[in-house]
């Protein structure tokens, strides 16, 4: 079989060559720039440029093909999903089992300091299996030092508005109020100020509508953090990354009357330190990588300070 890669300057996505057949495997990519989805329209609708960018299976990457061999799956079909490059970084596996008629998902770490995050994820779906908006664990375990965790698939498209509304608001209120029992504090004494549990990449991208129901995926940084964590990170995560040449003082005004909902229903008046607490969090997971977001995130650190 086939398959080709998305996009032409990142080979990160890899759909097999009769995905038509099985499109749901095409959610598995949400553009959200203007090129990103014109190409993508491109690629879906004209299949001479998909040859331009067409590959054996032999020509997968290495750690696809790997990948596969550990599947305890006979017959499937699979997009691959490669992760974004750092150290962070880890494949990801959308499939359709044809013998069991049955969609799954599969998050496959290769290096140690991804290993935790996968680990963690694990222990958060299970801690919050009956919540209603989160994917079922299938199978979690680990062959020749790789860690294999597969979910159930959701079904649904990933939000495309990046501005933030009313049903997030009640998304996260169900979210803190799950309070699920975890064994790691990942914070300690650090913070003298109200906790919360959060999924902890709270952005478009990690949410899906399904049925005009939400659903969270991607709970590897999910734990307790500072009151308001997942509110401040779909705020400015999201618009740092896709609006970069907006001002902090404008997000700041588009969003203000959901930060006060948000920290009034936790009885909270000033909001400013928990921006603070979050923007130093921000900064030590973004200090060395190669990107603008610390930066950004020293600049709104001045501001919450101010």
């Amino acid at each position: 079989m086939n398959y080709f890669y998305m996009h032409p300057n990142r080979k990160q996505y890899y759909f097999p060559e009769n995905v038509f057949e099985y499109r749901f495997l095409l959610s598995f990519y949400t553009p959200y720039s203007l090129l990103g989805k014109i190409l993508w329209k491109g690629y879906k609708n004209l299949p001479w440029l998909r040859a331009f960018f067409s590959i054996t299976e032999d020509e997968l990457p290495e750690k696809a093909l790997l990948a596969k061999k550990m599947i305890e799956r006979k017959k499937c079909v699979l997009a691959f999903n490669l992760g974004t490059s750092g150290i962070e970084q880890k494949m990801t596996i959308l499939g359709y089992d044809i013998k069991k008629q049955e969609k799954f998902f599969i998050k496959f770490s290769e290096r140690n300091a991804t290993h935790k995050l996968v680990k963690n994820e694990y222990e958060v779906l299970i801690s919050i299996e009956d919540s209603g908006f989160t994917p079922m664990v299938k199978s979690f375990s680990k062959k020749s030092g790789f860690l294999l965790l597969e979910t159930s698939f959701v079904g649904g498209k990933k939000l495309e508005k990046t501005t933030f509304s009313k049903g997030l608001l009640t998304l996260l209120e169900k979210v803190k109020s799950t309070e699920p029992k975890l064994s790691e504090n990942r914070f300690g004494n650090r913070f003298d100020l109200k906790f919360v549990f959060a999924h902890g990449d709270f952005c478009p991208w990690n949410i899906l509508i399904n049925n005009n129901e939400y659903w969270l995926i991607d709970w590897e940084m999910g734990g307790y953090y500072p009151a308001g964590y997942d509110l401040f990170t779909f705020i400015f995560q999201t618009n740092f990354l896709l609006n970069p040449e907006k001002k902090i003082d404008k997000i700041i005004d588009e969003n203000k009357a959901f930060i006060r909902a948000y920290f009034s229903n936790l009885r909270i008046n000033d909001w400013r330190k928990y921006l603070s607490a979050f923007t130093e969090i921000k900064m030590v997971k973004e200090k060395g990588k190669k990107n603008n977001l610390f930066k950004k995130y020293y600049q709104l650190k001045i501001f919450s300070n101010g």
